[in-house]
C-alpha cells in the first residue's frame, strides 16, 4: 500500500510540476510577445521556472522511512555507520 500511495503522490507531483512550468513559461512568453516586458527579462525569468519545478519536486519527498517521507532518514536507518 505504501508503494501505491507513494507512486500516486509522485504522479501528482509530476503533474503539478508540468502545469507550473507550462503556465509560467506561457505567461512569460505572452508578456514578452506583447511587449509588456522585454525579451531579455523574459529570457532571464525562464530559468526561474526550472528552479520552481525543482523546488516543488524536492519538497515532495514521497518515499522514505516508515511514514516519515524522509528518504535521507530511511537510508541512514537501513545502513548504520560503523
Amino acid at each position: 500500500m505504501d508503494l501505491l500511495r507513494g507512486s500516486r503522490h509522485m504522479l501528482r507531483t509530476i503533474h503539478t510540476c508540468l502545469a507550473v512550468s507550462l503556465i509560467y513559461n506561457a505567461v512569460a512568453a505572452a508578456l514578452a510577445a506583447t511587449g509588456t516586458i522585454s525579451p531579455l527579462i523574459a529570457a532571464v525569468l525562464m530559468p526561474a521556472s526550472s528552479f520552481t519545478v525543482t523546488a516543488i519536486a524536492l519538497g515532495s519527498r514521497t518515499f522514505g522511512a516508515a511514514g516519515t517521507g524522509d528518504p535521507i532518514r530511511a537510508q541512514r536507518q537501513e545502513s548504520p555507520c560503523p
